[in-house]
């Protein structure tokens, strides 16, 4: 499950916490929200990149 460790990994880097993994892998538009916000995230940080742990 490639797409569900990626997504977890993701949303754990930028801090959101509250999203169904499971159902952002099964459902597209969960998805596209779930990336959305990773995205929202990272614009509203001074530095604009990401942080792996």
């Amino acid at each position: 499950m490639p797409l569900h460790a990626d997504m977890t990994e993701l949303l754990a880097a930028a801090g959101i916490l509250g999203v169904d993994v499971d159902s952002a892998v099964a459902d597209e538009h969960v998805r596209r929200s779930a990336y959305r916000r990773v995205v929202l995230v990272i614009a509203s940080s001074p530095s604009r990149e990401l942080k792996p742990w």
